[in-house]
């Protein structure tokens, strides 16, 4: 009897975030749905397939019995968007969630891969042009009537998210300073930074107004970009490669101000 009820509670989680009408991208955070959409794109088939096998006679399994054919390839569809498309946002979440280093210089780009993300869906003329490979294979099976309605809810969900993001960022009074740590000591983004940028980006931190003056951390600064662009390139989600080459330096005295600045 246990078994049977934890195998029930496993359902109605999977079943609240399986809704065919499109529930989960207009009522549920999107990035709260990665996990059990990513399951349930896995292992969607077999779930239904599960519940018929059980006897008792409760809402989640009646609701996987009930599911058609079209039913199942709208919900394996929208978990393959969410899967695809949403995971820049969790993606973050894990990112703040616990780490051994300094994130602070990544946030910025993050929040704007998770823009970009959203706003090639929702501006899309051709919605089958800007998705993932899964997805659109998934769109393929849904009669047009359902191509049209998933097409309608994908881009409102992305609209929704973009908007959500740029209200939020507008709002935000640290998004100078973490687009200014972005600018110096993002990877790809010092690389392409103007002199003028820098001297604007170092001002905009008040922790690195003090110790060293603009002028020479500007000569720094580009000491530390030929460091990075000179470093190993790892593809270890957990490996971060300025804070790796702050830390190799900082045994080099002509650096040490500087440094802990950063650091």
């Amino acid at each position: 009897m246990k078994i049977g009820v934890l195998r029930v509670k496993s359902l109605r989680m999977v079943q609240r975030t399986t809704v065919p009408s499109g529930i989960f991208l207009t009522q549920i955070p999107v990035f709260l749905c990665v996990p059990p959409r990513l399951y349930c794109l896995v292992y969607g088939r077999d779930i239904v397939k599960y519940a018929w096998t059980l006897s008792e006679k409760v809402t989640a399994v009646d609701y996987f019995r009930s599911l058609s054919e079209e039913d199942l390839n709208i919900i394996l569809t929208e978990a393959a968007f969410v899967t695809e498309h949403c995971s820049c946002v969790s993606d973050l979440l894990t990112l703040l969630s616990g780490n051994s280093y300094p994130v602070a210089h990544r946030l910025y780009p993050a929040l704007e891969k998770i823009a970009i993300a959203f706003n090639l869906v929702k501006n899309a003329s051709n919605l089958s042009s800007v998705l993932g490979e899964e997805t659109k294979a998934a769109m393929n099976t849904l009669s047009n009537n359902s191509k049209r309605e998933v097409a309608a809810r994908m881009k409102d969900v992305a609209k929704q998210c973009f908007d959500r993001e740029n209200n939020l960022m507008a709002e935000d009074p640290a998004n100078v300073f973490f687009k200014s740590v972005a600018t110096l000591f993002d990877p790809v983004k010092m690389m392409s930074a103007l002199v003028e940028l820098v001297a604007e980006a170092a001002e905009n931190i008040p922790l690195l107004r003090g110790p060293i003056s603009t002028a020479e951390f500007q000569v720094l600064h580009c000491v530390l970009k030929e460091e990075v662009k000179s470093s190993k390139v790892t593809e270890n989600p957990k490996y971060d490669v300025m804070f790796e080459v702050l830390q190799q330096e900082l045994c080099n005295a002509m650096f040490t101000s500087y440094l802990l600045s950063c650091l």
